[in-house]
């Protein structure tokens, strides 16, 4: 008993000091805690920012080739032109010219048809890529919207050809990409179209109307 009395005000005076100090070090820990958060935050975002535009550049040179390989092939060279109208990304509602349907369905478009099926497949995995979180959308929006969509464009026919509805899981995610970012291209036109309004109007100012003297 005299050992802790003789030595308490000493233990309590070092309790009272220590509790500064405590909290000096969680406020440190917390600082700390926050900065490596946000370290490995930004750290993530560049890696994500580095793999999409990595994945997107291997996909848009690929997507090219098999493009340019398929359309100048001799069996689509010597096809019948296309005139039947595409409705949504299905032959549920779609027509097709009779000639140009023949000659698909048949032996000659084989060589054609494969390489469709490559550059379709591409396109497909590359909307995967999207929706599955892999790449970021934006980003690869931002950048290559443009190219996605002309070339999904410009495989229509053969895309509704092997949809029988809009829910048919054949190439779903290249249907789901092209109406998503074709939304998305209207609505950023859109927006541009008002903003140019908008600066027209702040520039050049309603005429104020004559008072009547009456």
């Amino acid at each position: 008993m005299e050992f802790i009395e003789k030595y308490r005000p000493y233990a309590e005076f070092a309790y009272f000091v220590s509790w500064p100090l405590i909290l000096l070090g969680v406020a440190v820990a917390i600082y700390q805690l926050k900065a490596f958060k946000k370290e490995a935050k930004t750290r993530f975002q560049r890696e994500t920012i580095a793999m999409s535009i990595s994945i997107l550049d291997r996909k848009l040179q690929s997507i090219e080739e098999y493009a340019t390989n398929a359309f100048r092939e001799s069996s689509y060279l010597d096809s019948p032109e296309f005139s039947g109208e595409i409705i949504g990304l299905s032959s549920a509602e779609s027509t097709f010219n009779q000639e140009w349907l023949d000659w698909y369905e048949s032996d000659d478009a084989i060589p054609f048809s494969h390489l469709v099926t490559l550059a379709l497949n591409d396109m497909e995995n590359f909307a995967h890529y999207i929706y599955s979180g892999i790449t970021d959308e934006e980003l690869c929006y931002k950048l290559e919207h443009n190219f996605i969509l002309s070339n999904i464009e410009g495989f229509l026919p053969y895309i509704a050809h092997a949809r029988d509805d809009e829910d048919h899981v054949v190439y779903e995610s290249i249907a789901r990409l092209y109406r998503d970012w074709s939304d998305k291209a209207a609505h950023d036109k859109t927006q541009k179209e008002l903003k140019k309004i908008a600066t027209k109007l702040k520039e050049n100012k309603r005429p104020e109307s004559f008072k009547s003297l009456v």
